[in-house]
């Protein structure tokens, strides 16, 4: 979760494109791994960063 927020702040302060490769591996890693949390908003943060970075996710798996 700290690394999806890490994401999402460097895209709000308008930085994100100084750290491209390593965003993309972040989000491709969290992409692949298990995912379960009960918070409506670490959920809706894992769906759109995801979508935004072009990583298909089914809204039937969140």
């Amino acid at each position: 979760m700290a690394k999806l927020n890490l994401v999402d702040t460097l895209q709000h302060l308008g930085i994100d494109h100084l750290f491209e490769e390593p965003i993309a591996t972040t989000l491709s890693s969290i992409h692949d791994a298990e995912f379960n949390s009960s918070s409506l908003h670490e959920v809706a943060l894992r769906f759109r960063l995801l979508r935004q970075h072009g990583l298909w996710v089914s809204a039937g798996m969140i």
